[in-house]
């Protein structure tokens, strides 16, 4: 190709990639939804948060003693 021009895909491959994005964003609206119900029914304190790689709502992280400030050496 060697330019710097967009390449646009055709109206059927356009549609299909815009079905999957919706799909995609309903189910992350599905998942945010049942893992806050999850854990209202916990009744977690405010902060907590669910990290899928443990499976688990965990707290949350503590603040670092200077802000969250780090000078780069």
């Amino acid at each position: 190709m060697g330019n710097s021009e967009a390449v646009k895909v055709n109206s059927k491959a356009a549609a299909r990639i815009q079905e999957l994005l919706d799909a995609a964003q309903r189910i992350n609206e599905q998942v945010n939804a049942y893992v806050m119900g999850l854990g209202a029914g916990l009744d977690l304190p405010d902060g907590w948060q669910f990290d899928v790689r443990i499976m688990s709502f965990v707290p949350p992280a503590p603040a670092a003693p200077d802000g969250g400030a780090h000078d780069a050496e």
